[in-house]
């Protein structure tokens, strides 16, 4: 009976033991099941904050390059402007030169001045005759024949714009009409040497026709 009792009270205890031992188990095991559910919240959190840190960087990235774009794009704008207005300059200054300079052959007689000096025969032995206009020298032509065999040696081109006033009160008698000029103003170019003597006096009409002066008379030049 003795040992009944005996046998009654340990197995008491160990299903005492056994039910501690099992409950903090439990407790061992929602507690880690907590840690881990704490970590992987976690772990979300800060995947949003990298993400947003990340995105920041991205998008001051693209406005960095947004922006070195733009300022790449107003350099070239602005150097390829440059380019245009200097390409525009040179070439208006190209034009300039090709208007007078170059071989010019006399073909006709437009008109006559006031008062001349050449003759019928003269007029005849100039027609045909080839006037050179370049930096290095002029063909001079002036009041008699002798003024064609002359060359002016690096040349100064003079010119002026004369309104259509200005030309007709200078030269009596002719007038733009007679010239077959239309505009309100006609461009003088004078071939001087380094004296500043002049050496040949010319109208420009076009960039193919220039009208020659000389001795009174007013001759047409075509361009060869």
């Amino acid at each position: 009976m003795k040992r009944k009792f005996i046998l009654g009270i340990i197995a008491v205890a160990v299903i005492a033991v056994g039910g501690y031992m099992y409950t903090n188990s439990q407790k061992s095991s929602k507690g880690v099941e907590k840690k881990v559910t704490s970590v992987k919240e976690s772990q979300p959190k800060k995947a949003t904050v990298e993400n947003k840190s990340s995105n920041s960087s991205a998008n001051q990235n693209t406005n960095n390059n947004v922006n070195n774009n733009n300022a790449e794009t107003a350099s070239n704008k602005n150097s390829q402007q440059n380019a245009n207005q200097s390409s525009a300059n040179v070439k208006h200054e190209k034009s300039q030169e090709e208007i007078y300079m170059g071989t010019w052959t006399i073909k006709k007689v437009i008109t006559y001045g006031a008062a001349g000096t050449y003759g019928q025969d003269d007029i005849n032995k100039i027609i045909g005759k080839k006037l050179m206009f370049s930096g290095d020298s002029a063909t001079c032509f002036g009041d008699d024949l002798s003024y064609l065999n002359k060359t002016i040696k690096t040349p100064t081109y003079q010119k002026t714009s004369m309104t259509k006033n200005d030309f007709e009160a200078g030269y009596k008698k002719v007038t733009f009409e007679k010239l077959g000029l239309s505009g309100a103003t006609v461009t003088q170019v004078e071939a001087k040497d380094s004296n500043g003597n002049t050496g040949c006096t010319f109208f420009i009409k076009d960039d193919r026709t220039m009208i020659l002066y000389g001795g009174g008379v007013f001759f047409e030049m075509d361009k060869q």
